[in-house]
């Protein structure tokens, strides 16, 4: 199955599980997956009363886990600013009261270079830097984690 396929059955298990999703209230506005591990999803409401993560995690994901064979689903919220996607895509691998990722963008280049704590760093990174693929995939940039205590500034 190709990366589009693998979307696609993403984008439909949330239309059939998500009444929002099915009625184009909440849109799926892009994924990224590597099948049998971990898919992130970004989602962005065209109701100012509807939250489209809270109607996304509040359907049983259960049921979209299942259909995707298992694989972990992280439902995030979209924004116009690639930097608060990819912010958000760094909160699974913060831990506790660490210090929030600070991104820095090249525009031109589609780069970002995110600093965070070595915490979070290590979490990140870990699993063969997964999380990391997945949101440069979501987002559409290559991003590359820093630590805050590295020189180099982002």
């Amino acid at each position: 199955m190709s990366a589009s396929q693998h979307d696609e059955a993403v984008r439909l298990a949330f239309q059939e599980h998500v009444p929002e999703v099915a009625a184009g209230v909440v849109e799926v506005v892009s994924i990224a997956r590597e099948p049998g591990r971990h898919v992130m999803v970004s989602v962005r409401s065209h109701a100012s009363d509807v939250h489209p993560i809270s109607v996304c995690t509040r359907v049983c994901l259960k049921n979209i886990i299942a259909e995707l064979g298992g694989d972990k689903v992280t439902v995030l919220q979209w924004s116009e600013s690639v930097a608060e996607v990819i912010m958000h895509t760094m909160l699974p691998g913060r831990l506790g009261r660490s210090r929030p990722p600070k991104v820095r963008l090249d525009a031109e280049r589609h780069q970002a270079w995110v600093q965070v704590d070595p915490e979070t760093m290590e979490r990140m990174i870990a699993s063969d830097e997964l999380l990391l693929r997945l949101a440069s995939r979501l987002v559409g940039w290559d991003i590359k984690l820093l630590s805050f205590d590295e020189s180099s500034a982002a």
